[in-house]
């Protein structure tokens, strides 16, 4: 149905089930879509939106997923759950990674949710970087290749003297002679 505000209206159960915009929005349990889509579950329940693969349990690279592109049409990142991997993928040329932000700004309407957030913690190409606290239960296993390689490091900025370094490097030489190495610009 075409309404006044030159809208297509998709009708089920004589109520207005989802509608395109005049902009070309597509508003499902929404009639003002915020978005190219916008899925609402209207004053009460979950808005569930589910991406399948593989209904019949028999083809493990059927992999239901969802694709990022921009750039000038580069794939540049996905969500994808792979033979039952939950895989977040950032793969870019240039300035990629995976970014993990927080907030309490409480942000409303169309107001980006970045709005207010911080940076925790970023994975990139280098590796990961952690801002604030780190609690881990557990291990931390990482593995390095290589002679004379940063394993760990923390940089300390106590605000008057730059950033102190405490760094563990793997030994100089592939023998057991040679101890790990422990940098810092403090005395230990």
């Amino acid at each position: 149905i075409l309404d006044a505000d030159r809208a297509i209206v998709f009708n089920a159960n004589e109520s207005e089930a989802a509608r395109i915009d005049s902009n070309g929005r597509l508003g499902i349990g929404t009639t003002s879509p915020d978005g190219v889509l916008h899925v609402s579950s209207g004053t009460s329940g979950d808005a569930t939106v589910i991406i399948e693969a593989d209904t019949d349990d028999d083809e493990e690279n059927d992999i239901p997923q969802i694709w990022f592109k921009a750039d000038g049409d580069k794939t540049e990142s996905a969500i994808r759950l792979n033979n039952n991997a939950l895989q977040i993928i950032s793969n870019v040329s240039s300035n990629g990674g995976i970014e993990f932000l927080t907030g309490t700004t409480n942000n409303t309407g169309t107001t980006d949710p970045g709005n207010g957030a911080t940076k925790r913690m970023d994975i990139s190409d280098s590796g990961i970087d952690v801002t604030g606290n780190l609690d881990v239960a557990g291990n931390i296993n990482q593995e390095i290749s290589g002679t004379n390689v940063t394993a760990f490091k923390i940089n300390a900025d106590l605000g008057t003297n730059e950033n102190r370094p405490f760094e563990i490097k793997t030994p100089a030489a592939d023998d057991t002679g040679n101890p790990f190495i422990i940098n810092t610009n403090n005395s230990l």
